[in-house]
């Protein structure tokens, strides 16, 4: 864990709801937003970014040794569907990834399972992780992009 440097906090599957809750709510909690004025350039951005390297494979070498992946590519494999956001009123749980959908389509026509996990705040932590832990278990039904819907004017 390293959230004062805005990496990943990794869990055990067996950790509980309400400890699951307790590390996204600290997750959120760590998020920071960029100054775009404020970043280093030149030299400095270039320092910078060989000592954020530096903490990378430090925590890419630890993540892999606790998951017995063998690469990224299969630590993200069952998750790079799901994501989470938060504002003052909610927390949402996504369970698909349509970033990049480059046609009109009905999403639960092509995803049935497609859902949005949504917990008004405030939220116990173990409602937050009792529904995160769904929202995951759903995610990975979905992990194909939409299919390419061809129609005629």
């Amino acid at each position: 864990m390293d959230l004062a440097h805005g990496l990943d906090e990794s869990l055990s599957t067996t950790v509980s709801d309400a400890e699951f809750g307790t590390a996204i709510r600290r997750c959120h909690d760590a998020t920071r937003f960029v100054d775009w004025d404020t970043l280093p350039m030149g030299d400095a951005a270039k320092a910078a970014n060989r000592e954020w390297k530096k903490k990378f494979v430090l925590w890419q070498r630890k993540a892999l040794e606790m998951t017995g992946c063998k690469n990224l590519e299969e630590l993200y494999e069952d998750a790079r569907n799901s994501s989470s956001r938060r504002t003052k009123d909610v927390y949402v749980f996504f369970n698909s990834n349509l970033k990049k959908s480059t046609e009109f389509f009905s999403i639960p026509d092509h995803f049935p399972d497609y859902r949005e996990f949504i917990v008004e705040q405030p939220a116990s932590d173990e409602i937050l992780g009792q529904t995160a832990r769904a929202a995951l278990d759903a995610g990975v039904r979905n992990a194909l992009p939409p299919p390419r819907v061809r129609g005629s004017i």
